[in-house]
């Protein structure tokens, strides 16, 4: 297929990717999917899990926000053919297990991106008293080698 192919898995409400798909335009080359296993009456999230959602859109790009504590799909991510990056976004100590943020496949190389990273912000941040900020929350891509 012509254009490339993104997936957030485990995407609740849609809410990251109702505002993803809203900045890219018509013609853009790239196509957006969130799919979640208990997706309920929410109209851009398709009720699929995401291993069936792996073998079903291919994606070239995986998004993981807030996987599930104590649960690791990183290794179903690397194993899929199609995939050529994938995203965690989330607390590493709260997102995951500690294997999901670490390259743990010689095929994939890791880093936090951390521009991004510094933009996001979730319910466990701290404002410290010498009014500075404190987030727990980042953006780690996983790319092909």
């Amino acid at each position: 297929s012509p254009h490339e192919k993104i997936l957030e898995v485990g995407a609740g409400s849609g809410f990251m990717g109702r505002a993803i798909t809203s900045r890219l335009s018509s013609s853009s080359s790239k196509y957006y999917v969130a799919t979640d296993a208990s997706a309920q009456n929410h109209s851009n999230v398709i009720q699929m899990d995401y291993r069936r959602a792996l073998k079903t859109f291919r994606p070239s790009l995986v998004i993981a926000s807030w996987m599930p504590r104590n649960e690791n799909w990183t290794h179903v991510f690397q194993e899929s053919s199609s995939v050529n990056e994938y995203l965690m976004i989330g607390d590493p100590t709260l997102c995951g297990t500690s294997d999901s943020w670490i390259s743990t496949s010689s095929d994939f190389r890791s880093r936090t991106l951390d521009k991004l990273s510094s933009l996001q912000i979730c319910r466990y941040d701290h404002f410290l008293f010498n009014g500075s900020f404190k987030s727990r929350s980042i953006t780690r891509s996983f790319t092909r080698c």
